[in-house]
């Protein structure tokens, strides 16, 4: 993990980022096997129960968060679950305890119901970054088109602030104020008329305005 943030600046194409991935599968699968492997010597070497339950405790812990910390990744996760779930249940049979193999029964369903697990949560993460990424796209496609209107054109919530505002808009009234998000009417006509862009009637407009923006009514003014 040092190695990887001291050189991640410097990763800029599929290929060297694909090398540090692989890095970090064999790197966490051997972990990940050293804990399982731990687990099966624990009921092999010793029948002491509190290092027997210590060591299966660690290693369910750890099995809890396989999904999360790696993403769902499919081939990731079907490897540390193996290298977990193998020694781990092998170690249970091969100790001759009935009460151990018994528990080897229930822990091959709660293996295989992670994998499923870590399944779901892929399927929902890919599904979130194809609609970020759409998502990105829609927007980059508004403001194009927002801003290439020949017209200054503004949005406001039905409690008056400013939510979207084009280009042209801001051209129109000049200041900061006129384009930044959640900024309310009676401001943004207040500094156009304290930097004298508008008559003193401007407060009067930008009163009459606020309270049609606010009471959803249209038309002109």
């Amino acid at each position: 993990m040092a190695l990887y943030a001291r050189h991640k600046p410097a990763l800029n194409n599929f290929k060297s980022v694909r090398r540090w991935e692989r890095a970090y599968e064999y790197g966490s699968t051997a972990h990940v096997g050293l804990i399982g492997a731990w687990c099966f010597l624990a009921f092999i070497v010793t029948d002491d129960r509190t290092v027997q339950l210590f060591a299966l405790a660690v290693a369910l812990a750890y099995a809890v968060g396989i999904s999360g910390r790696n993403f769902g990744g499919e081939r990731l996760v079907n490897a540390q679950l193996v290298a977990l779930s193998f020694p781990m249940i092998t170690g249970l049979l091969a100790s001759g305890s009935i009460d151990n193999a018994l528990l080897a029964v229930f822990l091959a369903p709660f293996f295989i119901s992670l994998k499923r697990i870590s399944a779901r949560l892929r399927a929902i993460l890919l599904d979130a970054v194809i609609s970020a990424r759409d998502l990105r796209i829609v927007n980059g496609r508004f403001d194009t088109a927002l801003n290439n209107m020949p017209h200054g054109l503004a949005m406001f919530d039905s409690g008056g602030r400013s939510m979207v505002a084009n280009s042209q808009w801001g051209s129109f009234f000049a200041v900061p104020e006129a384009t930044r998000h959640g900024v309310f009417v009676p401001e943004i006509f207040g500094a156009a008329a304290a930097a004298g862009l508008f008559r003193s009637e401007a407060r009067q407009t930008a009163s009459d305005l606020a309270a049609r923006v606010t009471g959803g009514e249209t038309g002109k003014m």
